[in-house]
């Protein structure tokens, strides 16, 4: 009997949390989703390559390298402050998200050490580009 207990529990809260999900959606927490309305409507349009570059013409603008810990920053704490590979990447990762582009980051760890870095790689149309902070290297899938 309790076995049949705990199972119609289960199968409620299960219930309970997908209704309430249905009722109070959350929406996609970005990482830097503030005003880089220019740079989405300047690289609007654009096959990889030139959006890549368009990506990273606007970031350059205010790039700064500064060490920092990685945590969500907002653009303008990064314009006013700098930022490190891992704020970089991910404000790339989301403006090209924004631009329907398919986007990833990826952190590397050299064996033995405890440093790192992070970088950005956004992909559409048989193509991709890797932008590390300011380098942008593209390649089309054969």
């Amino acid at each position: 009997m309790s076995k049949i207990l705990i199972s119609i529990l289960c199968i409620a809260i299960l219930f309970l949390g997908w209704a309430l999900g249905m009722a109070f959606p959350i929406d996609e927490l970005k990482f830097y989703s503030e005003d880089y309305s220019e740079a989405i409507g300047n690289c609007s349009g654009l096959d990889t390559k030139p959006t890549a570059y368009c990506l990273r013409d606007y970031v350059e603008t205010f790039y700064n390298y500064s060490e920092s810990i990685d945590v969500d920053r907002k653009l303008e704490d990064i314009k006013a402050n700098g930022g490190d590979c891992h704020d970089y990447s991910e404000l790339y990762k989301e403006m090209a998200e924004e631009l329907n582009f398919t986007a990833y980051t990826f952190k590397i760890y050299p064996r033995g050490e405890n440093w790192g870095h992070k970088f950005a790689i956004i992909t559409k149309n048989r193509s991709y580009c890797l932008i590390d902070q300011l380098s942008v290297d593209c390649f089309k899938f054969l």
